[in-house]
């Protein structure tokens, strides 16, 4: 059986810089922030029409 690491979370001075360090490193983009917590993802996938998908290999 395999398993997939979805989430981590870790506690830090500065969740904001620490974000926009493994943004960098995985090529990823913050999400969502609110009261110290910063969440990251993958970037959402854009059509041929600008619009804008849901990566599918999340």
């Amino acid at each position: 059986m395999t398993s997939k690491f979805t989430e981590l979370a870790i506690d830090c001075a500065d969740p904001w810089e620490l974000a926009r360090f493994w943004c960098a490193v995985l090529d990823y983009e913050v999400r969502d922030e609110e009261d110290g917590l910063v969440m990251i993802a993958p970037p959402r996938l854009r059509t041929p029409s600008g619009s804008r998908v849901r990566c599918r290999r999340c």
